[in-house]
């Protein structure tokens, strides 16, 4: 058997047993009990138990498509209209005025959610839950946004609803 802390401040217990090992008691031997027989020929099984979270909801995701990626998108690209190519050089400033909604998405992945993951997993944005979109990746990027991109990303509430 091993434990594993896969997500910062997340616990995640991982249990290697064989088959016959695997003894489901309560209300869910019946819901389990053909499943499990299905699994009797695997050598080793993995159990998983973590604590469930709400997944990110489709408000959610157009909210971060259609009002923080377009308006970070937006600041990047004026940035680019501000900057001294002397300073920073034509291509940064080319690559600025020329990006595109994906572009800003993987910038944002990088630079905030990238730190709410362990550094041998994939950093995706589909893996954070309901608080965590908001609090920890919202909220940053918002404040981000306002301070360095000179762009005011509306809160949930405030956008315009379809």
């Amino acid at each position: 058997m091993a434990t594993e802390v896969t997500r910062k401040q997340e616990i995640e217990l991982r249990y290697y047993i064989k088959p016959e090992e695997l003894k489901i008691t309560g209300l869910c031997s019946a819901v389990f009990a053909k499943e499990i027989q299905q699994l009797q020929d695997c050598k080793e099984l993995e159990v998983v138990i973590r604590k469930r979270k709400k997944v990110r909801s489709s408000a959610a995701n157009r909210y971060y498509w259609g009002e923080i990626v377009n308006k970070v998108t937006y600041g990047l690209k004026m940035m680019g209209y501000r900057l001294d190519p002397e300073l920073v050089g034509e291509i940064v400033i080319d690559m600025l005025k020329n990006c595109t909604p994906e572009q800003a998405h993987e910038l944002l992945k990088s630079k905030f959610a990238s730190r709410l993951f362990e550094e041998t997993e994939k950093v995706t944005t589909t893996k954070l839950g309901s608080r965590e979109i908001g609090e920890e990746y919202f909220e940053p990027i918002s404040q981000w946004a306002a301070e360095e991109l000179n762009v005011i990303i509306n809160k949930p509430d405030e956008t315009k609803k379809d």
